[in-house]
């Protein structure tokens, strides 16, 4: 974990509600190591995370690997606040349009942003 602003590595791009604020953004610098069947990419998701429970959530997400999970990528620490770095994993039409077939309301507004 860094003890800095993630915005000296990332420019801010624009920001989505999906259980909380996150912000897509991109890196200054393509330096990080791509998983293994993954595609490397400049654009990237950041969450915000407060509270006590913010060392457990990011714990959570160091520990969940997986082709179907998004990765966890890095984290920086500043003051209170915790931005974790993950990857961005856009979605496609035909996964929205299938969304809406199976979902409640809520769960396409989750989805849909």
């Amino acid at each position: 974990m860094k003890e800095e602003f993630p915005w000296r590595s990332y420019d801010e791009g624009y920001d989505l509600r999906v259980s909380g604020l996150v912000i897509v953004a991109k890196k200054k610098r393509l330096d990080f190591k791509v998983a293994k069947g993954r595609l490397a990419s400049k654009v990237i998701a950041i969450r915000k995370l407060l509270g006590s429970s913010k060392n457990t959530s990011l714990s959570m997400l160091l520990r969940v690997q997986g082709e179907f999970f998004v990765r966890c990528m890095d984290a920086y620490e500043f003051g209170v606040e915790l931005y974790v770095v993950l990857e961005h994993m856009p979605i496609s039409l035909v996964q929205v349009v299938a969304a809406f077939v199976h979902s409640k309301e809520a769960h396409v507004v989750a989805i849909v942003g």
